[in-house]
């Protein structure tokens, strides 16, 4: 949808003249996303590197694997500990701070599951080769631990630290979960938590309330059965066959998180979009044939939602994007890095709403890194102002 002929481009908006500063409708939105993105760059970001290898088995519901991370000490200080978010351990007892707000909120569904229901994270202990580290659950909260070093990290020294790792996955009671014979595994590996001059960023898990998430660079290896299909953050560089299961490596550079949706039922469209960029971007949608409906002009919707964001805000900055059907999850409609998460919808005009919604928080917090549950305005309240514009 062009509302603008004019690109704007993020870091080099080439303005012909100044009189047409509030003539323009895409010119002051993307000047406030300029000045949104300098003012959240000015904390160093860390840039830890994940390589995570990921089994599915679908019979026991669980996601087995190791996680290594590689983590430089990018600040001016020495540090002697990370915090690390553990949020699938939010499904994992009925007193967690996700069970308390869901019950302040009259939703008894996660407090009152079988425990065969439930979920979160097993085996969870890293170690590092460098030096002697110890890692302690929060004992607060169950779903945050802190990993202490021996030695503390002076400025720019690495360490790297690996684990194992089995998740159990829940039934859909908020954004991580299975449904039928889908998963979402969202929000589902140890996570390092955000240092900046504050000091560490250590949140619970919430339905209500969002991330505040680092940008980091990610390598993710997906096993899954092989009648399943998968939908992920990053690109996809390499498939194999291993017996009865589908390997897929994804790698994904920039980015503030990694999420993935398999699913046997699973169709995939896929299409090559120019949005202004130096090069294309490959659009993919995946459907839910167990429920389609209205599904039939999801890639002119995304499409339309991609071009509409680049001409506001700046091209699209990275290689996919992929818009992803789960319409039975609790999760609703929801953002991640390359990926947008669209439940059930009741008609074409709502699918398009959600769409672009969920694609423009590509811009409104993952190109931005804000504090989303301290910080809403920035990435929610100017979002939906976007939203509404898109649909006039």
């Amino acid at each position: 949808m062009a509302i603008c002929d004019r690109t704007i481009y993020l870091w080099n908006m080439p303005f012909t003249s100044t009189s047409f500063l509030f003539i323009q409708k895409s010119v002051l939105p993307a000047i406030i996303f300029s000045c949104l993105f300098l003012a959240c760059q000015l904390t160093n970001a860390q840039r830890p590197q994940y390589r995570i290898t990921a089994t599915l088995d679908t019979t026991t519901h669980e996601v087995s694997g190791t996680i290594d991370i590689n983590y430089t000490n990018l600040e001016g200080i020495k540090i002697d500990s990370i915090a690390i978010h553990l949020w699938p351990n939010a499904y994992k007892e009925r007193n967690t701070a996700l069970v308390q707000q869901m019950l302040h909120f009259g939703n008894l569904s996660l407090y009152r599951a079988w425990e065969e229901s439930m979920g979160g994270l097993h085996d969870v202990q890293f170690v590092s080769r460098q030096q002697n580290v110890t890692m302690r659950t929060d004992p607060n909260h169950i779903d945050i631990a802190w990993i202490s070093f021996r030695k503390p990290l002076s400025p720019g020294e690495a360490i790297q630290l690996t684990s194992s790792y089995r998740l159990k996955i829940p039934k859909s009671f908020s954004r991580l979960g299975r449904t039928g014979e889908s998963y979402q595994l969202t929000q589902w590996y140890p996570h390092i938590a955000v240092h900046d001059e504050m000091g560490w960023h250590a949140m619970s898990y919430l339905d209500v309330g969002e991330y505040f998430n680092d940008f980091a660079d990610y390598t993710v290896t997906i096993n899954t059965p092989g009648d399943y299909k998968v939908a992920a953050t990053g690109t996809l560089i390499s498939t194999n066959v291993k017996g009865d299961l589908s390997e897929r490596v994804y790698y994904a550079d920039n980015v503030i998180d990694f999420t993935w949706f398999a699913s046997p039922d699973f169709t995939q469209e896929q299409k090559s979009i120019d949005v202004g960029g130096n090069e294309n971007v490959s659009l993919n949608i995946y459907i839910d044939t167990i429920y389609d409906s209205y599904w039939d002009s999801a890639m002119m919707y995304a499409e339309r939602a991609m071009e509409f964001y680049s001409e506001w805000l700046g091209p699209y900055p990275y290689a996919q994007m992929t818009v992803v059907s789960t319409p039975f999850s609790k999760a609703g409609y929801m953002e991640y890095p390359l990926v947008a998460q669209i439940s059930a919808v009741g008609d074409h005009a709502y699918l398009d709403r959600v769409i672009a919604h969920e694609i423009g928080h590509t811009w409104l917090y993952g190109i931005l890194a804000s504090d989303e549950r301290n910080h809403p305005w920035i990435d929610e309240g100017f979002n939906s102002f976007l939203e509404d514009q898109y649909m006039e």
